[in-house]
């Protein structure tokens, strides 16, 4: 819900942010300290509309800031329209003046969005399709399977992407997922595909473009994303996490902090896949769950994949076992430290201005580093030399589990949260070279992210209700339920402008935006005070408009914003 910018302070702290956005950290206070010269105050800004009506910008005093700082940071196609930056300014204005957490998504963004034209999608070849077919059959030994070999529709939109040089299918996939989210949100109903394609407006350019029969396979493309590598994210949960929202949230910007220091560092270090988890202690079953018509798709053969666990069986058990002795086992590498009780604490806390940039929201964040780094000089130079090892997550995957469970010594969890950092097995922790496909992520995490004891002898179990498996001795994988005590966040790194992150409950995705730590992650956890509290706080506000700055991906962004669902 937007929050009006009510006086000067506010918009010069938004005007701090945009900054930021742009890669300027010497903003100082110029918006206030301007006002302040020009006999501006928070009555101006408040009782004149027309001051922020950029139609008519010229006539605005607000534009003449741009008289006094003629270096204001714009992006490259506005910079190289001059005569528009008054224009554009005010449009800037206007819209902090509605919403003083404005996100600056547009502003900062240079990509046009996606656009499929008739001429490509109807290039495409059997002999292109062909190609990207074998492609996947090759690098994705787990999700492309036979009846992923023989989707039609998929294959179409893989080749598709592959002409454009753009993970197509993933963002019509995607674009899907985040107006489901929004849609359920605004009017509680969990829309299916196909209504989605009926009324989505890329889908309707397709329709008018290119035909009826591309709209059809765009939209079998995307049921199948969701029933044959992963199930969409069941939005009327049925479980409930016993844990704090607002220190899972901190675990979750340090995590998204951390991946994109790490892409920023060193471009070399790119691409790259980090599959961040965190352990909880305790999840229980909702007694009575609002009567939501979640979809039923065409191949929805079997509904019991879509359940949060199997219905006969919601008794709530741990998972995760003894985590290290398992790495251990599998010869994982693998590097434990405990957060002591300041860097909780301090995570719990407020996070830091990030009007001012100052500071990096708390010691969390730099814990993350510090570990990783460790884990990197002691574990990882074991196994890697040279470049791979200097560049090293470049063309990797590795992993992270914050264990919140309860002290226990047969599960090897500790008093205190712990941060494990490690390798997943070797099918699935090094890339298939920089021409990897796209789904090669969502393999790897398909594959394994935990393994069960005797994995690297192939035993990799199924799921405990189709056999005797106990749930602790289970290959945790992004499929797997977990009883619903693992949250996975996926990265997927190929630039610090291009960081897809994928949020798993349940064994169940969806494309994970930061607004999603106060808008659809409080569905998942316990209804407490503080929980709910904290939900709606301007601290949670704050941490959610910091991390918007971290968590980007500029491309998908511009496909997002022209075509996503609005009310």
């Amino acid at each position: 819900m937007a929050v009006p910018s009510n006086s000067v302070e506010d918009i010069d702290k938004a005007l701090a942010r945009y900054y930021l956005a742009m890669g300027r950290d010497d903003y100082n206070n110029a918006f206030a300290s301007w006002c302040n010269e020009h006999g501006l105050d928070d009555d101006d800004i408040t009782a004149d509309d027309d001051y922020f009506d950029f139609n008519n910008a010229a006539d605005s005093p607000l534009a003449d800031f741009l008289d006094d700082h003629t270096d204001f940071p714009w992006n490259t196609k506005i910079a190289a329209e001059p005569d528009s930056h008054k224009m554009h300014f005010i449009k800037l204005l206007s819209e902090i003046k509605k919403d003083k957490l404005y996100e600056f998504t547009e502003e900062r963004n240079e990509h046009k969005p996606l656009n499929v034209t008739a001429e490509i999608y109807r290039s495409v070849s059997d002999d292109d399709i062909a190609k990207v077919n074998a492609e996947h059959a090759a690098q994705c030994l787990t999700i492309f399977n036979t009846e992923m070999r023989d989707d039609v529709s998929v294959n179409k939109l893989l080749a598709v992407g592959d002409k454009m040089k753009a993970p197509y299918l993933q963002y019509v996939a995607d674009l899907y997922s985040r107006d489901r989210v929004a849609i359920f949100l605004q009017q509680g109903k969990a829309i299916e595909v196909q209504e989605w394609s009926q009324m989505n407006k890329h889908c309707k350019q397709i329709q008018a473009s290119i035909g009826k029969s591309a709209l059809q396979e765009i939209s079998h493309a995307v049921t199948s994303f969701y029933y044959r590598i992963v199930p969409k994210l069941i939005l009327a949960a049925s479980t409930e996490i016993q844990d704090s929202l607002q220190q899972t949230a901190k675990y979750i910007a340090a995590q998204i902090d951390f991946v994109h220091n790490t892409a920023a560092a060193n471009q070399l270090s790119c691409p790259f896949q980090f599959d961040a988890c965190i352990a909880f202690n305790e999840v229980k079953y909702k007694e009575n769950i609002a009567n939501v018509d979640e979809e039923s798709d065409d191949d929805d053969e079997d509904d019991d994949q879509y359940d949060d666990v199997k219905q006969d069986d919601k008794t709530f058990a741990d998972c995760f076992g003894n985590v290290k002795e398992k790495l251990g086992a599998e010869k994982c590498l693998h590097r434990a430290a405990a957060l002591d009780g300041d860097e909780k604490k301090t995570a719990s806390q407020k996070p830091a201005n990030t009007a001012s940039g100052t500071g990096r929201a708390g010691t969390l964040m730099r814990a993350f580093k510090i570990h990783f780094d460790a884990f990197k000089s002691e574990e990882i130079k074991k196994k890697y030399k040279g470049q791979e090892y200097e560049q090293y997550p470049r063309l990797h995957r590795m992993c992270a589990l914050v264990d919140r469970r309860e002290q226990n010594q047969q599960k090897g969890s500790r008093q205190e949260d712990e941060l494990i950092f490690f390798e997943p097995p070797n099918d699935c922790n090094s890339m298939p070279g920089a021409n990897h496909v796209p789904l090669w992520y969502f393999d790897a995490s398909k594959t394994c992210i935990i393994p069960n004891r005797g994995y690297n002898q192939k035993a990799k179990d199924t799921e405990p209700a189709d056999s005797n498996v106990k749930p602790d001795e289970t290959n945790i994988t992004s499929g797997f339920h977990c009883k619903g005590a693992m949250l996975v966040l996926s990265f997927h790194v190929i630039s610090v402008d291009e960081i897809r992150a994928y949020l798993y409950l349940n064994g169940q995705v969806c494309r994970f935006l930061p607004q999603d730590i106060i808008e659809l992650l409080p569905r998942y956890f316990v209804q407490s005070e503080s929980n709910v509290k904290w939900a709606k706080s301007a601290a949670a506000k704050e941490l959610v408009a910091m991390l918007k700055h971290k968590l980007v991906d500029k491309k998908f962004e511009a496909f997002l914003n022209e075509f996503q669902y609005k009310t």
